[in-house]
């Protein structure tokens, strides 16, 4: 159909074709690293700045690009200088500009790459995701001194100033937030808190599990205590902290990458030794027990490979570490299934187990790395450790209170609990009171001393009640 000698429709398809060059022609004119700029007179204590960031990947070390806040001629260029080992050279640049009448500093704020959004094979280098950084404008950029775990840089404009900042960083995601400084002073001391907290605790559990031992000799102890003494590597290595305890004891030359494989296999070994020893499989099968042994003992040479190969035995651990988790719960449901009830007591740690696992792998694949999911995956694992440590505690105390008085089970049994009712009683008064003056330290102290003190009494008041059977039987 014709409409005055033109197809009908035909103007409108021309039409359409030309905006659509017209768009596509506009946007081939576009600076490649042009985005909008970060106010930071804004009064927010915090902003994501993953929207204002463009990135650029080149093999030539030396290049100019335009700057991200705009300018004209000569002054609307920056030259980036790679540091970084190359073959190829990964930078991310922002502009800022201060809209307010006075000088303003801010911080930018940069998570080393550690567990989370880390991948599976090869994973991303662990440590600093900066390398070097260029600006370009008014204002200053300098360095903060080192955070465990961070790198910080202090911004400077001046009013009504713009600025160009480009990081030359490793590849993937790179995560950076700009704070306001009261509000970083504030995230930082919070940060601290919060790790240490955890690892107080977490170390507090791998005590008490490996002094269990002491109670009832059962390998089980040591073996659950060295997954927590792993499981504290993994949680010093998350903060930033595992370089600096390691140098207090003169180890050094490490890097990070092989301090990452050896902990994650010395994980993935304890977790298949310990599923062997609570899975008591020799009772059932000496074959398979054996076997599973063996594998658990094969499993310990990862962390050993891993200072020569700390990419591979990384990616190695992982596999074996999921494998155990999921072979591990699928093991222990069976035995419940047949009727074991030692498999029974064990199925909410290995349940814990398995669903710490998921988070891991959820964190280390499917997010992005600087995610805070970070957090959850360490509180996560103490809780974990915290799980097992109160199993193990639960199944131990039973045969420990009937021991308690050689001959009178009931009694030992009554005296145990009777004692530790009457010491929570007496001492919260005093303990909340010391919380609240003097923070948490006075009263973590005083807890350590009353299980010390209760450890030594019960080891004290079972040799005295021992050697008092032995006379009598004597006699």
């Amino acid at each position: 159909m014709r409409w005055g000698g033109h197809r009908a429709g035909s103007f409108s398809a021309r039409y359409l074709l030309f905006v659509v060059m017209l768009l596509a022609v506009a946007a081939l004119a576009r600076p490649a690293l042009a985005v909008d700029l970060v106010d930071v007179s804004r009064p927010v204590p915090e902003q994501n700045l993953a929207g204002f960031l463009a990135g650029l990947q080149t093999d030539q070390r030396t290049i100019t690009i335009e700057r991200p806040d705009g300018g004209l001629g000569a002054a609307g260029q920056m030259m980036l200088t790679a540091k970084g080992p190359g073959p190829l050279f990964n930078w991310v640049a922002a502009g800022f500009s201060n809209r307010s009448g006075e000088q303003v500093s801010v911080i930018l704020a940069v998570p080393h790459q550690g567990f989370t959004g880390s991948g599976f094979y090869p994973p991303r280098l662990a440590g600093p995701r900066v390398y070097g950084t260029v600006l370009a404008g008014d204002g200053q950029l300098s360095g903060l001194p080192p955070v465990p775990g961070e790198s910080a840089y202090l911004l400077t404009l001046p009013p009504g100033g713009t600025v160009s900042v480009a990081f030359e960083v490793t590849p993937g995601v790179l995560p950076v937030t700009l704070w306001q400084r009261a509000a970083y002073d504030g995230h930082k001391d919070f940060a601290s808190f919060f790790r240490g907290a955890l690892l107080g605790i977490s170390v507090l559990i791998a005590l008490a599990l490996f002094a269990l031992y002491g109670f009832r000799a059962r390998a089980v102890f040591p073996v659950a205590g060295g997954f927590a003494l792993a499981a504290i590597g993994f949680m010093l290595f998350e903060a930033g902290h595992l370089t600096v305890v390691l140098a207090q004891f003169g180890i050094t030359g490490f890097t990070l990458q092989v301090l990452r494989a050896v902990i994650e296999g010395l994980m993935a070994g304890f977790l298949l030794l310990l599923l062997a020893m609570l899975a008591d499989l020799p009772r059932i099968s000496h074959m398979a027990g054996n076997l599973l042994l063996a594998v658990a003992c094969l499993a310990f040479a990862i962390p050993i490979y891993g200072v020569a190969e700390p990419l591979i035995a990384t990616a190695l651990a992982r596999t074996v570490f999921v494998f155990a988790a999921l072979g591990g719960f699928g093991l222990i449901m069976f035995l419940w299934w047949r009727g074991e009830v030692k498999a029974e007591t064990v199925v909410l740690s290995w349940t814990a187990v398995l669903l710490w696992t998921m988070l891991a792998v959820l964190a280390a694949l499917g997010s992005e790395p600087g995610s805070s999911i970070a957090a959850v995956v360490v509180i996560g694992l103490a809780a974990l450790l915290v799980i097992l440590g109160f199993e193990f505690a639960i199944v131990s105390l039973l045969p420990i209170g009937t021991q308690l008085v050689p001959g009178r089970r009931g009694r030992g049994m009554g005296l145990l609990l009777g004692a530790g009712t009457l010491g929570r009683a007496a001492v919260s008064i005093g303990a909340t009171r010391l919380y609240d003056d003097h923070g948490v330290e006075p009263a973590a102290i005083g807890s350590a001393l009353f299980a010390t003190a209760t450890a030594l009494l019960i080891l004290s008041h079972s040799k005295v009640g021992h050697s008092r059977v032995s006379r009598g039987r004597r006699s």
